[in-house]
């Protein structure tokens, strides 16, 4: 899947926002965690587009998972909370599945505690699919 982006670098934010950018993963079939792993990467690359620094951490994990690591939040917590920290803000790419996510509602009370705003992004809006 190929990216090509529509604005210019030098059109880029001044004050570029860090983002940890949150979505549903977790599902018993492998190609639903395939769409939403390259649903979000599509996202992360927009975002970045348009000047902000990005996290994602299905972008991160989901190769790492195939080494053998769980897929689970209680497993990734710790390193997702140390990002949600450094981020300025959480935002949710609210692709199907996402209000049922164990992981975003425990990223959406880390966020909470950090005092952090978060934002839900549809996937319309991002021009990805919404598995």
């Amino acid at each position: 899947m190929n990216f090509i982006p529509s604005k210019p670098l030098s059109d880029l934010a001044k004050t570029p926002l860090k983002i940890y950018l949150a979505c549903p993963y977790t599902h018993p079939d492998p190609e639903v965690r395939t769409s939403r792993y390259e649903a979000v990467n599509i996202a992360a690359a927009k975002i970045i587009v348009a000047g902000h620094i990005v996290y994602s951490p299905i972008s991160h994990s989901h190769g790492i998972t195939n080494t053998g690591l769980p897929m689970d939040w209680t497993f990734w917590k710790r390193i997702d909370q140390e990002f949600i920290r450094w981020a300025d803000q959480v935002w949710v790419l609210k692709l199907e599945g996402w209000e049922q996510s164990h992981g975003i509602g425990a990223e959406l009370e880390l966020a909470a505690n950090e005092f952090k705003v978060v934002r839900f992004v549809s996937p319309e809006h991002c021009n990805v699919s919404s598995f």
